[in-house]
């Protein structure tokens, strides 16, 4: 079964990273250069999907910035620490597109979710934005089948006692509420009202939606 969800979730990975890089391409036709590009929240792993000549440099920012030395990396890479919630200091038109991959849903509250969404808007006229979508039958994180739609306080509780994919240390009752408080799944409406100039594209599997892509090209 692990193995399963791990193919499906590499075949979705690079489907989707496909599309990043025609919108990279695209970008980089009408700039004609190389694309500069924020990472909030990225690791290096996530690019050796995007298959694209056009990127001049990736800088991920994390609250704790990634170690990259000795890595070998398919694009120039730098890693700076910064929080979601204020990415001021990447304004003023250094990056052409900002970039978020399964993020956004880990801000522990709402108000945190819409200030992020601003933020990101903020500081590039182009945005590609992926959340998992909540309307999917398995909770993503923790691989459980409609975990997610249970109430908070259930989940707390049941949290340590079910088989999951990762999150291994949520044995306790602290773990599990930190963790249930932290992940705010998104309804396609929410992405929509969240990205407002955005185009909203869903991933399908089978009849549900899988995830949210936010698209926005304020030059489009």
């Amino acid at each position: 079964m692990a193995s399963l969800i791990a193919s499906l979730q590499n075949y979705f990975r690079k489907r989707r990273n496909g599309r990043l890089s025609g919108l990279i391409d695209l970008l980089a036709r009408r700039l004609n250069r190389p694309v500069r590009i924020l990472d909030v929240g990225g690791r290096p792993v996530f690019w050796e999907t995007v298959e694209t000549s056009n990127i001049e440099e990736i800088t991920l920012v994390n609250i704790e910035a990634v170690d990259l030395s000795g890595k070998e990396t398919r694009f120039p890479m730098e890693a700076l620490n910064a929080n979601a919630l204020d990415l001021s200091k990447f304004a003023g038109g250094k990056f052409d597109l900002v970039v978020s991959n399964s993020v956004i849903e880990h801000l522990g509250s709402w108000s945190n979710i819409k200030l992020c969404a601003r933020e990101m808007r903020s500081v590039a006229d182009c945005g590609y934005v992926q959340t998992p979508s909540f309307w999917f039958p398995v909770e993503q994180h923790f691989m459980i089948p409609v975990f997610h739609w249970l109430p908070n306080q259930l989940r707390v509780i049941l949290l340590p006692y079910l088989p999951r994919a990762g999150y291994e240390d949520a044995k306790s009752l602290d773990c599990a509420r930190d963790y249930i408080e932290e992940i705010n799944l998104l309804t396609g409406r929410e992405m929509a009202f969240l990205f407002p100039d955005a185009r909203i594209d869903r991933e399908k599997l089978l009849f549900f939606t899988k995830s949210y892509v936010a698209v926005w090209d304020a030059a489009a």
